[in-house]
């Protein structure tokens, strides 16, 4: 595969800080959603709500993956796939409880801090290989690999 053009480069480095710098604002976001959610006591609103964070979730996942923050995409995804199903009636809406939002939000954090502590972004055009990771067109690299 080609070199990017490094403009581009310089373009995607900026938008993969800028996802670096939201990615907190973005998971409060979710952890109010999770709130109300906690608190509705009535189950169209409920459902509602499981709507909202199934949404916020599907995006936190594709963005992080976009950026190769799979700590983050995957813990998104699941905390999405099982909104989806109460949604779509495979999980009864009984089943939302604080428990599982609590589950899924503690994975989501620490996915989070796991991915933003353990990667760094490194000055390579997409592509190229970076040495550490043979073969590999990625951006970012685990520190000592």
């Amino acid at each position: 595969m080609p070199d990017i053009e490094p403009s581009l480069n310089t373009k995607l480095g900026a938008l993969r800080k800028k996802f670096l710098g939201g990615v907190q604002s973005r998971l409060a976001l979710i952890e109010r959603a999770a709130g109300d959610l906690a608190a509705s006591t009535d189950p169209e609103t409920s459902l509602a709500q499981v709507s909202t964070l199934s949404a916020l979730a599907h995006t936190l996942a594709g963005t992080a993956s976009t950026f190769s923050f799979e700590e983050i995409r995957h813990a998104a995804r699941s905390f999405e796939l099982e909104c989806d199903d109460i949604l779509t009636g495979e999980v009864p809406a009984i089943t939302i409880r604080r428990e599982m939002i609590d589950r899924h939000l503690t994975r989501l954090r620490q996915a989070v801090s796991d991915d933003v502590s353990n990667y760094t972004l490194v000055d390579t055009p997409v592509g190229t290989a970076v040495p550490e990771a043979e073969g590999s067109t990625f951006w970012f690299e685990l520190p000592g690999a």
